[in-house]
């Protein structure tokens, strides 16, 4: 079964809004106080912050505040897409009397608002992470080192960058290895070409 990130969507004033966790309601209110906590500390100038464990993600957008944590499973996803996209679903529900009204009170209650939102964004984020790997991070690529003694995965990795115009990256998927070249080096689509290597 797909592994999900742990996303949470919560208003400025650390209400919980959206949550891929199971969790009973106090414990995702405990969570999203302590994520809205962290930000407000720095100043929502955070962005990111590096674990052994996980890579958590903020995304402020006043009056929202978008945050993800991924496990090393989940390395090579996107995250800051993720949560953009999410944002943008989000607002196709949160009408402007909507973000008004959180804006006036941050302390409302938006779940009631946003009843029946849940199941889409739970769906978003399932998609997007079953595409995992033909995601592109940061600068664009990312590359994944392969042993010395596969040379017929190097040899055929060569005839794939010999290919002019095209942006080459491998990323891990499952037990192998997909490589893939493209024409755009900041957006991981359209795929011009791809194969699964074995390490």
């Amino acid at each position: 079964m797909l592994s999900l990130p742990e996303v949470h969507i919560l208003s400025g004033a650390g209400k919980p809004i959206f949550s891929t966790k199971d969790d009973d309601d106090c414990s995702n209110v405990s969570t999203a106080g302590l994520i809205q906590g962290i930000s407000s500390f720095a100043d929502d100038a955070l962005r990111q912050i590096t674990t052994p464990t996980h890579v958590l993600t903020f995304l402020p957008c006043p009056p929202l505040l978008f945050f993800c944590a991924t496990p090393p499973s989940l390395r090579g996803l996107n995250v800051g897409r993720l949560l953009h996209l999410l944002k943008h679903h989000l607002l196709v529900f949160l009408t402007q009397n909507g973000v008004s009204l959180m804006e006036s009170n941050p302390n409302y209650d938006l779940r009631n608002l946003l009843y029946g939102t849940h199941g889409v964004l739970m769906a978003v984020v399932s998609a997007w992470t079953s595409q995992v790997w033909p995601q592109l991070d940061g600068i664009g690529v990312r590359l994944i080192p392969i042993p010395p003694s596969t040379t017929t995965t190097r040899r055929h990795i060569q005839s794939c960058m010999d290919v002019p115009g095209l942006v080459f990256g491998l990323i891990s998927h499952a037990d192998g290895v997909v490589a893939y070249k493209q024409g755009l080096p900041d957006h991981p689509l359209p795929i011009e070409g791809m194969s699964v290597l074995s390490p």
